[in-house]
C-alpha cells in the first residue's frame, strides 16, 4: 500500500452556495475518473478557500456523495 497527495482547483464567478457545491463535485469526479480512484482509497480530504467564497463549505458537496460520507474532509481558509 501506498499513499500519494494529489492536487486540483476551481474557480466560481459567485459566491453562491450552489455554485461551490456543484465545482467541488465537479471537481472531486474528475480527480477520481482520472486517477481510478474510489472512496476507501483515500486516507483524507483537505480543501481550502480564499477568504471570499463563504456561501458554504465546499466540504458538504464531497459529505453528500455516496461512498464518502466516512472519509475525513476538512475545510480550511487560505
Amino acid at each position: 500500500m501506498f499513499m500519494r497527495g494529489l492536487r486540483g482547483a476551481i474557480t466560481v464567478n459567485h459566491n453562491e452556495e450552489k455554485e461551490i457545491l456543484d465545482a467541488t463535485s465537479e471537481l472531486l469526479n474528475q480527480i477520481i475518473i482520472e486517477n481510478a480512484m474510489k472512496p476507501e482509497d483515500i486516507c483524507s480530504v483537505i480543501i481550502t478557500v480564499t477568504h471570499d467564497l463563504d456561501a458554504t463549505f465546499p466540504a458538504r458537496a464531497i459529505r453528500q456523495m455516496k461512498g464518502w460520507e466516512l472519509v475525513p474532509l476538512m475545510c480550511a481558509l487560505e
